[in-house]
C-alpha cells in the first residue's frame, strides 16, 4: 500500500502546488538558511552554543522565507499558537494544509498543540468524489514541509503523519514533486488525486489506529 499511497500524495501535492510557488519557496529557504549557517560559523566558537543558536535562527529563518515568498498569496497566513505566545506559517490549499517547519522528530511534533489539532483531519478524511467543487472542505490533509540545511544542501520533504503524530505515513522528497510537473498530463490522475488519497489514508489510519 505504501507505493500506491506515496504516488497519490505526489500527484495531489503537484496538483495543489504550482511549480512557481515551490521554486520561490526553495530559493528563499536556501538563501536564508545558507546565510544563517555562514553567520553562525563566523561568530560562534563554542559548538554547543552555536548549535543551539543556529537551531533558533533556522526556526525563524524558515518562517521568514515562507512569509517573504508568499506574503501576497491569500492562501498563506501566519497563525498564532494556542496558548498564545508563538506563531507558525500555514499555506492552506484546496485540500491540503501545508506547514513548513524545521526538521525535527515526531516527538517534537507532539509538543505543538496546533499540529496535534491539524493532524486530527488525517483521521477524518472523507472519500467524496466531488472534492474539486468543495471550496470549504474541512477535512484537509495535513502535510508537514520538513526543511533542513546540511553541508551546503537544502533538503525538503513533504511528510504526511498519522492522526496521532506517532509516525510518518508518507515521505516525499521535493525532487519527486518537481519531477511530477515534467510528466505528461494524465487526465485520470488530475480529476481527483486528493479524493483517492483521502480514501487510502482513511484505510491506513484504521490499521495504525
Amino acid at each position: 500500500m505504501y507505493d500506491k499511497l506515496k504516488q497519490e500524495c505526489v500527484q495531489a501535492i503537484a496538483y495543489e502546488l504550482p511549480q512557481p510557488i515551490l521554486n520561490t519557496l526553495y530559493d528563499k529557504l536556501f538563501s536564508n538558511l545558507h546565510g544563517q549557517k555562514r553567520f553562525h560559523d563566523d561568530h560562534y566558537q563554542n559548538n554547543i552554543i552555536k548549535s543551539n543558536a543556529l537551531a533558533q535562527a533556522e526556526y525563524f529563518s524558515i518562517m521568514d522565507a515562507v512569509d517573504s515568498a508568499l506574503k501576497h498569496d491569500d492562501r498563506y497566513s501566519l497563525k498564532p499558537t494556542h496558548p498564545a505566545g508563538g506563531h507558525f506559517p500555514q499555506i492552506e490549499l484546496n485540500d491540503l494544509i501545508l506547514i513548513p517547519r524545521r526538521s525535527v522528530s515526531c516527538q517534537e511534533w507532539q509538543k505543538a498543540n496546533y499540529l496535534k489539532q491539524l493532524a486530527k483531519n488525517n483521521q477524518k478524511l472523507n472519500t467524496q468524489l466531488d472534492w474539486l467543487s468543495q471550496s470549504k472542505n474541512k477535512d484537509k490533509i495535513l502535510v508537514i514541509m520538513d526543511v533542513s540545511y546540511l553541508d551546503g544542501t537544502l533538503y525538503i520533504q513533504y511528510l504526511i503523519p498519522d492522526n496521532r503524530l506517532n509516525s510518518i505515513l508518507v515521505n516525499i522528497n521535493h525532487d519527486e514533486v518537481i519531477q511530477e510537473f515534467n510528466k505528461p498530463i494524465n487526465v485520470k490522475h488530475k480529476i481527483n488525486p486528493v479524493a483517492k488519497l483521502k480514501k487510502t489514508l482513511k484505510q491506513l489510519n484504521k490499521k495504525v489506529g
